[in-house]
Parts: structure tokens; sequence; C-alpha cells
């Protein structure tokens, strides 16, 4: 009977049906759309058997913009089977430390070490964190109650993930609620905070229901206040993103929403009774993601916040799913496509010419930069260790535009003196020099001083510290 029993739970544990052949989304990655228009779909294929299979010939994918009308993309879609192991995995392990945890196995109140649930939590965090030496996996560590805290960052040294776990204690009884839906919602921000990128995945472990401390104790939250967070709010901003979420119910008490917030984000949920079946769900999630691959494709534009998506293989169908279009085009969605993209095409066009006129350095020796209409750059003339002049004619070293015929007189000179090892521009004869909008005769030059000769707009830097 107990192998009997043993065997199903095993069987439940597998994340894909065993008698069909199987197609699913379990992520969206939408943060490249502002980037450049890219999403990355996450897949998980299955033949029959169950056995994983990957068939990169014979995929489409859909989007809809409101779930109703489908159309296929058009732009080539790029399958990498190794992504998640060749870039790894960034894991959040959410672990509940609420009074209950420890209790037993059974929910009964016990001062037996062993037999508490938090112990056989911790022993079946050990063996994941055992499990990830020498791959490219990093795993970060929170534990929540009443409050959130952050154990470990993102990570890939075992050690000092094992001493994190030592740290978490039986919280006294202002700390033994259990904030689910907030601390789902804080670690949607997580990996975003560390600046992890790629395949993102928590694993949260509680073993009730959510049991918020501003609801049930009738006093303000020390932190949140009277704000009371959802289920609806933790899913979308998972999904915001890009983060899937597995969830594991390790007791006899079940949050109802915790489920739907993992289906929500393309993640599942699991039942564990004891440290070895927590320990086997640990590493079956793992082995799941480990053997998804990822589809690549630039996206539709549509006025929606929300973009719905789905991928066919052969004759079979994944579920859809949705990922977030307001990284595009802000949250509001209100006005109109035109405008927005006017707005996105000045900001860009700014944007380079700060770029042209400052930020960019493409010489490694001190030189001076002729602007042209709008600030583009028109010439560019290196400085010399004598004098270098400026002025309208050709036979000065650098040309610019004067009233009138050309003249061999000098408009502006710029000397090095070699001991300062600094330049210094002196005004020649004909229309006022100016620098940075004040007129001078003679000025020691700064980089990125502006420079006006007549109507010629030219900046000076001192890239390198001595001339060529």
């Amino acid at each position: 009977m107990k192998n009997r029993f043993f065997t199903i739970i095993l069987l439940s544990l597998i994340p894909f049906a065993l008698n069909a052949e199987n197609i699913a989304i379990t992520g969206i990655d939408s943060t490249g759309i502002l980037r450049d228009q890219r999403v990355d779909l996450y897949i998980t294929q299955t033949d029959d058997l169950g056995t994983p299979i990957e068939n990169s010939d014979d995929l489409t994918v859909y989007e809809s913009p409101d779930g109703d009308k489908w159309f296929p993309v058009e732009s080539e879609l790029t399958v990498d089977s190794e992504a998640n192991r060749r870039d790894g995995i960034g894991f959040l392990m959410l672990m509940d430390n609420s009074g209950s945890m420890y209790d037993d196995l059974n929910g009964k109140a016990t001062d037996v070490y062993t037999n508490q649930r938090m112990t056989h939590a911790k022993s079946a965090m050990q063996t994941f964190i055992g499990s990830i030496e020498d791959s490219r996996d990093r795993v970060g560590l929170v534990m929540f109650n009443t409050d959130y805290r952050i154990l470990s960052e993102s990570t890939k040294n075992r050690s000092a993930l094992l001493e994190q776990l030592e740290y978490i204690k039986k919280p006294e009884a202002e700390k033994a609620y259990t904030e689910l839906y907030a601390s789902l919602d804080r670690s949607s921000q997580f990996f975003e905070d560390q600046g992890e990128k790629g395949r993102k995945i928590i694993i949260v472990l509680s073993d009730g229901e959510n049991y918020s401390f501003y609801k049930n104790k009738g006093e303000l939250h020390p932190e949140y206040g009277d704000r009371l967070f959802t289920p609806e709010e933790a899913a979308e901003n998972l999904n915001k993103e890009g983060i899937t979420l597995y969830a594991i119910h390790f007791g006899l008490n079940h949050d109802p929403y915790l489920g739907e917030i993992a289906r929500e984000t393309g993640g599942r949920v699991f039942d564990a009774r004891n440290g070895e079946q927590l320990a086997l769900v640990y590493n079956n999630i793992r082995r799941a993601v480990m053997d998804e691959y990822r589809v690549s494709y630039k996206a539709g534009v549509y006025h929606s916040p929300k973009v719905f998506v789905k991928i066919g293989s052969s004759s079979i169908e994944s579920e859809a799913r949705y990922y977030y279009n307001s990284a595009l085009f802000g949250e509001s969605g209100n006005l109109p496509l035109l405008v927005l993209l006017l707005f996105l095409i000045i900001a860009v066009a700014l944007w380079l010419v700060l770029t042209k006129i400052r930020l960019e350095r493409v010489n490694s020796a001190p030189h001076i930069e002729l602007l042209g209409p709008g600030g583009l750059r028109n010439k560019v003339q290196e400085l010399s260790d004598g004098k270098t002049i400026i002025g309208t004619s050709e036979n000065h070293d650098m040309t610019i535009m004067g009233h009138g015929a050309p003249s061999e007189k000098e408009s502006a000179t710029i000397i090095y003196d070699e001991k300062k090892q600094a330049f210094t521009l002196v005004a020649g004869e004909g229309e006022a020099t100016m620098v940075n909008n004040k007129q001078v005769s003679e000025k020691e030059l700064q980089a990125g001083d502006v420079i006006k000769v007549g109507d010629n707009l030219i900046i000076f830097d001192d890239e390198g510290t001595q001339v060529r």
C-alpha cells in the first residue's frame, strides 16, 4: 500500500501528460519589446510517451490583441534548445516561515525539531542546492511571514545559500502571519533589482493559506498598513516581469488561489507531504525547466496593453497565454498609436543628437568637431603640438563658413602649451569668438567647451593626456 501511494505521488509530480503529445508555453519574456520588439517564449513539448522533444521545423506562433482574432507571426522564428543550459536559470526559492511551519507533518504542534515541517523543508532545500553544482543556475532565497526578508541574493555559491538556511528560525507571534500574496507581489521585482536576464523561476513553498496581518489581527501592518494584496495583483506583476511561478503545498491546508496564480504564469502547483516528496518536486521542476526550448520572434504592433499568444506544432496547439505590451507604449494605452510613435521617434532623435554632441569619443587624441545642421558632426580636426588655425580659407587647418569671400585672416587659433599640457583658444580678427556663450579674446579650453566663431559651432575634446 505504501509503495502504491508513493507511485501515485511520483506520477502526479511529472509535469506533463503521459498519454498524448503536448505543447505548452511555460514562460514569456517580453522585456525585449522596447529594445528590439522581441518576445521570447519558453516551450515545453513532449511526445505521446511524455518524453521532451523539440520540433523546430513545424512551429507557428499566433498573436491576438483580444484573444479572439488570431494572426500568425510573419517574422522568422529563432529556436534555441540550449538556451537554459547555456545561460543558466535564475531560481528564487520563496519559503513560508509562518508559525505553522513549526508544526509536525500532520499539523500538530511539536517541539521536536526533527518532526517539524521546517526541518523537512530545509532538508529538501539542501538537496536542491546541492544539485546545482557545476551548473550556470543561480539561486536566491527569501523567507516570508508577516515580513518579507531576502536571505540571499541570486548566487551560485552553494555554501552561502546553505549558511543562510540556518538563519531561518521560528518567528515570534507578531511575525508568524502568512503574507503570501504580498510576498509573491514583492518577489516579482527580485530579478529586476539584481539585473537578472533570461529564464526566471520562482518556487514558493507554503503550508497554508494567505493569512494577512491587517485583516486577521485588526492592526495596521508595520510596512503595508491597511493594504490587502490580491492574487490578481501577484499574477499580473509576475507576468509583467516574465516570471514563471511553481507552487508547492506543503501541508494539509491549501491556499485556494495559489495554484491559479501559478497556472496564470505558465507554472504548476504540486502537493508534497514529507521531505522526500518535497525534494522530488524541486528536482522535477528544475528538470522540466531544463528541458524547455526557447522560441524568439519579432512581435506585432498592437494598440493593446495585453497581447495573447499561442504556438502550434503539427496537429497540436498550446493553450493561449498573454504578455504585457505596456513596456512599449506605457500603461494606459489611451493615446493614439501614431502620437505614441511620434513621441518615440522624437525621443530617439534627441538621444542621437546628444550622443553626437557630448558622448561620442571616436578619436583617441585631442580634437575639435565642427557641427553641421541639427548638431550632426560635419568635420573632425585633430589638434597639433603647435597651433591649429580656424578660418574661412581652404589653407586653414579647419575651414568654416564665413560671410563674404574666403579670407586668409585667422578667425581663431588653438595653441598647445606643453608645460601645462593644455590648449588655449585665441580669438582672431573679424567676428566675435564665444566659448560657452561668453565672448573671449583668450581662454584655456576644457573638454566639452562649445566654441562659436561667427555662425559656426565647434566642440573641443581633450581625449588623451598628450597630443599625438
